[in-house]
């Protein structure tokens, strides 16, 4: 009795392994996120309003929205920003 339940348990671990093995394979190899942008030293840092991303105002979009200067990381999120406004 015991043998059994060690076997159907071990069957059991197997078939998640197994299923969690073929969806990473159908899923494809994993995307790796875009590097992070790097500031020079002293270089402020800035919020984007519309996702909430910190990158340096050298390499933002900045803009006017509602006589307040913003500062964005694409136009897709300061174009989304404006709609909100």
């Amino acid at each position: 009795m015991v043998r059994l339940f060690l076997f159907s348990l071990l069957l059991a671990l197997g078939y998640g392994f197994l299923r969690i093995f073929l969806r990473q394979l159908k899923q494809g190899p994993r995307r790796s996120a875009p590097p992070p942008t790097q500031a020079q030293p002293g270089e402020e840092m800035v919020r984007d309003p519309a996702c909430g991303t910190y990158l340096p105002t050298s390499n933002a979009i900045a803009d006017e929205v509602g006589g307040q200067r913003h500062y964005f990381c694409s136009a897709a999120c300061r174009d989304a920003y404006r709609v909100k406004s």
